[in-house]
């Protein structure tokens, strides 16, 4: 029977998804020697496209050499006709034709098939082709904010905007700094979510400042309209109500009677509507039901009622758009500012001709626009050649990149002609945990078979764990069984609460039954290679007993620790058994200082020296020989009257590397101490730094960086002794430096500018088979599996983001009325409920339910035999109805086991403990032959001088060299030698010449600008200009250093300091031909100084 031409399989945890997709991919392959270029599997990782092509080439690696393989009897099902030879020989073939053609082997990343596209078509894009994909966000977000504060100054509109984000924070309880919330701002612009706000900006071209300033007019005058309104008419109802004499007594609630509340509607506190709305036209509300003479009372009602009544219906009427405009307010001034630093983003984007890793997405569906019937030729062209696609992983996508794809899906679809699936796509709605990057499980729950109809899709669940043991199964199917449920219902009773019949019907319609429809089908069910027994335990913690912050939990981090000694001592785990999962960076510290706070007791149950690893612990800046090293660094470079704050942060870490005292290093120096450090010169604190280091400070600035590392690493004794830990993070410092020093030594200020954008995120590489206790955040355990899985901080709140610094909504506009802006970024918060933004934020509560409960699968489905859950803050007995216990899943899962007692999970107090694990005979620890230990960093002068640039021991690069560098940037920078002396300081400072050469730079300088033909265009050009980017013709990017515009012509200069060579004439003269081509010149004259032999020479 023929088969639908797309196959969507739903993998859950555990389930052999990498085998099937490397199956559908052999089976596509074996219909053709060359398929393998037809076909396109896409992932979203590079681990996991190197997994994927691994697994390919080994399966076809093993089948053609005739080894034993599971995939060899799949294919033959596919193959019947092919013989166990012809399949070999197949196999031969295609293995040969992959290995012989690799770059056409397209296993790929989402992100780096869309930049090979973009690549491919830079022209027809309208890119430079030579554009850099920078990845790095945080250092653009540097650079927007930079380029914000200078465009303030000659903006005020814009520097007002600021101003009133400054008076915001301060009326919202914060500081003044805007910094920071510019920053937040930035990370908005890299997200999709920003996209539509984007395109409608363009759309408003240069009416975004009229828009901008009427849109906060509106918001303003109704917001003061609407307080001063009800501020009036509540006045003139508490000046009637004080003068009637009414005593409490005499009230319905005595003294909390609503009436008695009318001066908080004069504060703007709007709380107390509900309850004077039912006393409007209802007399049976006002008198106490003991006062026996109501007349007063009557009276009363008769004088207030009507403008009671009129009061009310004026904010029954408004409070919906009251609200609304109060959520838009509160960031009003974050647009205008959004919309600028957008625009700082382009200019940047072109000054550095760069290409954000985030911006490829939005400009391909910029071309294909939202009509994936109509493709572009980008994707025609693209489509031709692939005819086959595998997506992995496809939980992960986002809008833009299915809406990217879907043109490709939907042309390979219309040709299909075959009766077997020729497309896949692989993936699991539980464990989408990508949101932050914009990921979104619905398009794989019910967008892909609505966008390419249902008809050509055929569904397939792969129903078998093949990675835990029974009793792990069984755990995580009881729990995936019921959560999904509790948390709909729990939803969906919120949305009844709020009584609003439109929300409640558009909910019942879309959302009633997606947390149970997500889930439906998640029990998985064993094999007969499943491991018997395994155990777990969950640990509730009484909310009572763990009195610390709301964040900490010392009480969770002591039953942890414990449970690993147990581990290590009673069921002879291996370190490298135990992985330790945390949500947050931060979490995963507390539990790093934990363990290692009792490293005697868990190396006397490891029966050898405890180790821990993290992904933060193995970066090169969590090293304090790293952090000396490089704070050394800016000591070098920092003004003298600077230096203090480097010199106390140096002491303390040479203090702290000398004095380990257990696993909190103490600093011993004492207040005078601090004193010396921060006041005398540093060759008087010999006391507190080497001696050599003292001596030679002022040398150090004119030694290129290795040698200079190396004799700091020497001077400090950093790679021997008890410093050895130190040596390979000291190694992978040093590769660092050759790296950025491979295109020349550009000096310490270019380093440690690289250093804090780039340098600090550097790691050592983990290696797979090191015995260590492993912690690490649950995002980045996904598709990991571990022995045994502890979560020690399970006690999160379901209604919580996740993810964001500032959480903040992007919602549909045309809503409250400004249509124009298509969307606007408001807080997310419960007051958006009562807004015209409730659709909105009741979709994002519901994905914040899936964000904790995909979380919570993707760390309990690690466990192959043990997994221990610590719930911290449990409320254990409750004392009265809390709401809050509804929003934390520690207490959801503690009523789940208490009320589903007859699973067979049973809780006893706080303790639920299921299966066992049987103790273990200790193993003799193995020693691993092949591993290399360094006990010593030895300063190597050979290797040394691979990173230096001289011929002569001469500092650090010969006289010629250096003195053409310094030359060279000060000349093709200067305009006038009034600035020479401050531009030598700069090169001074970042040590790039010896004081004692300052003098005979600067003469350098002056005897090249005194030249009298280059004195004359220095005194006579109307305008200098300096290494200007220059686009020829071919698409090329070049910089001349001079270029001299004069009243009747212009001057064109180059400064070469290498033998004079006919491609530099050829250069200058394309230079001038290019600007003579933009017809801004009409005579133009070029020049080449030739620094060897101090010429001037007229190019013709």
């Amino acid at each position: 029977m023929p088969q639908p031409p797309l196959k969507l399989l739903r993998a859950s945890a555990g389930s052999g998804k990498t085998f099937s997709l490397t199956l559908h991919y052999l089976t596509l392959l074996f219909s053709g020697p060359g398929k393998y270029k037809e076909i396109l599997a896409v992932t979203f990782t590079n681990k996991a496209t190197a997994e994927m092509k691994e697994r390919i080439l080994g399966a076809l690696q093993a089948i053609a050499n005739g080894d034993p393989s599971d995939f060899k009897p799949l294919l033959k099902e596919s193959y019947p006709e092919l013989s166990d030879q012809d399949i070999k020989a197949r196999a031969q073939q295609i293995y040969s034709n992959i290995l012989h053609d690799f770059g056409r082997f397209s296993v790929s990343t989402i992100d780096g098939f869309v930049q090979k596209v973009i690549r491919s078509f830079a022209f027809e894009l309208n890119l430079d082709s030579g554009y850099k994909l920078e990845m790095n966000h945080d250092k653009v977000k540097e650079e927007l904010v930079k380029a914000l504060n200078l465009q303030m100054e000659a903006d005020p509109e814009l520097l007002e905007w600021v101003t009133a984000l400054a008076i915001d924070r301060i009326s919202d309880g914060k500081d003044w700094n805007y910094q920071r919330a510019l920053k937040d701002l930035a990370n908005e612009i890299f997200k999709e979510r920003y996209y539509p706000f984007q395109e409608a900006m363009l759309l408003m071209g240069e009416d975004r400042s009229t828009e901008f300033n009427a849109l906060k007019q509106t918001i303003t005058s109704g917001i003061k309209v609407f307080n001063k309104t009800l501020s009036d008419q509540a006045a003139d109802l508490k000046y009637i109500f004080d003068l009637s004499g009414i005593l409490p007594e005499e009230l319905a609630r005595k003294s909390v009677n609503p009436l008695f509340k009318l001066d908080k509607i004069l504060n703007e506190d709007y709380t107390g509507f509900p309850a004077l709305s039912v006393m409007v036209d209802d007399f049976d509300q006002w008198p106490h039901a003991s006062l026996k003479d109501t007349s007063g009372v009557r009276q009363l009602y008769d004088e207030l009622n009507p403008g009671l009544k009129k009061m009310v219906a004026f904010y029954q009427e408004g409070a919906e758009q009251y609200s609304t405009w109060l959520a838009i307010h509160k960031n009003s001034s974050y647009l205008r500012l959004m919309q600028e630093m957008a625009q700082q983003l382009k200019n940047y984007r072109a000054e550095n001709k760069a290409l954000l890793i985030s911006d490829a997405q939005q400009l391909l569906v910029g071309i294909t626009g939202a009509d994936a019937e109509n493709p572009s030729f980008i994707w025609e062209k693209t489509g031709n050649r692939y005819k086959h696609f595998l997506f992995d992983e496809f939980q992960d996508t986002s809008t833009m990149q299915w809406l990217n794809f879907l043109p490709l899906i939907r042309n390979a679809l219309s040709e299909f002609e075959g009766n077997t699936a020729e497309h896949l796509i692989v993936g699991d709605v539980k464990q989408s945990i990508y949101r932050w990057r914009s990921g979104d499980w619905r398009i794989l729950h019910s967008n892909v078979k609505h966008d390419v109809q249902a008809h050509n899709v055929a569904e397939e669940s792969l129903e078998f764990n093949r990675r835990s043991a029974a009793n792990i199964i069984a755990f995580n199917n009881f729990l995936y069984t019921h959560l999904p449920s509790i948390l709909q219902r729990q939803l969906n009773g919120v949305l009844a609460d709020t009584e609003r019949e439109d929300l409640i019907s558009y909910w019942n319609q879309e959302y009633s039954q997606i947390i149970a429809s997500a889930y439906e089908g998640s029990d998985q069910k064993v094999t007969p290679q499943t491991l018997d027994g395994g155990k777990i335990e969950v640990q509730f913690l009484d909310k009572e007993e763990d009195t610390d912050t709301e964040e900490e939990s010392p009480l969770a981090e002591g039953h942890s620790v414990d449970k690993i000694i147990e581990l290590l001592s009673v069921y002879g785990f291996s370190m490298k058994d135990i992985c330790v999962l945390v949500k947050t960076n931060r979490e995963a510290e507390t539990m790093i200082s934990a363990l290692l706070g009792r490293q005697d007791d868990l190396s006397a149950a490891a029966g050898k020296t405890f180790q821990v690893i993290s992904g933060d612990a193995l970066k090169i800046s969590s090293n304090l020989a790293v952090q000396l090293l490089v704070n050394i660094f800016r000591m070098l470079v920092a003004r003298e009257e600077e230096q203090a704050i480097y010199r106390a942060t140096c002491a303390r870490l040479y203090n702290q590397i000398n004095n380990p005292e257990g696993i909190e290093r103490k600093v011993t120096l004492t207040a005078q101490d601090w004193m010396d450090i921060a006041n005398q010169p540093i060759q008087n604190l010999k006391l507190y730094f080497p001696e050599d280091f003292c001596d030679g400070f002022e040398s150090f600035r004119q030694l290129p960086m290795t040698s200079l590392m190396e004799r700091l690493v020497q001077f400090f004794g950093l790679g021997t002794g008890s410093n050895e830990h130190h040596i390979p993070f000291i190694m992978a410092l040093r590769d660092q430096i050759g790296t950025f020093a491979g295109g020349g030594d550009q000096g310490l200020g270019m380093f440690l500018e690289w250093w804090d954008e780039e340098g600090l995120n550097k790691a050592l590489p983990a290696a797979d088979d090191q015995d260590a206790v492993q912690i690490m955040t649950i995002h980045k355990s996904k598709g990991l599996e571990f022995k045994a899985v502890i979560i020690p901080f399970l006690n999160w709140k379901l209604n919580i983001p996740s993810g964001f610094i500032k959480k903040i909504l992007w919602v549909d506009a045309a809503a409250a009325g400004f249509e124009s802006f298509s969307t606007l970024p408001v807080d997310y918060s419960s007051k958006l409920a009562s807004t015209a933004f409730a659709r909105e934020y009741f979709e994002e509560m519901l994905l914040n339910y899936m964000d904790a409960l995909n979380t919570l699968y993707v760390a309990t489905t690690r466990a192959r035999e043990y997994l221990y859950l610590v719930c911290p803050k449990t409320t254990l007995v409750e004392k009265k109805k809390e709401s809050s216990i509804k929003n934390e899943l520690q207490n959801i899962l503690l009523n789940l086991f208490k009320t589903e007692e007859g699973s067979g999970f049973v809780l006893d107090e706080s303790l639920l403990a299921f299966g066992t694990l049987k103790p273990a005979i200790k193993k003799e620890t193995e020693i691993n032959e092949r591993a290399i230990t360094v006990s010593d960093y030895y300063v190597n002068e050979r290797l040394t001088a691979k990173f230096n640039y001289q011929k002569k021991d001469d500092g650090w690069f010969n006289a010629r060299q250096r003195k053409g560098v310094v030359l060279h940037s000060i000349l093709e920078t200067i305009t006038d030698l009034a600035a020479l002396d401050k531009l030598i300081a700069v090169k001074l400072q970042e040590g790039l010449i010896r004081r004692a050469e300052r003098d005979e730079v600067k003469q350098a300088v002056i005897n090249v600008i005194s030249q009298q033909e280059i004195a004359g265009w220095f005194k006579n050009s109307n305008r200098i200009i300096s290494e200007r980017d220059m686009i020829l013709e071919g698409g090329e990017v070049k910089r001349p250093d001079k270029l001299f515009v004069m009243e009747d012509k212009a001057i064109l200069l180059d400064f070469k300091f290498g033998a004079p060579h006919n491609k530099y004439i050829e250069d200058i003269k394309q230079y001038r031909d290019n600007l003579l081509k933009m017809d801004e010149f009409k005579e133009i004259d070029a020049y080449i100084w030739y620094a060897e032999t101090g010429n001037l020479l007229k190019v013709s």
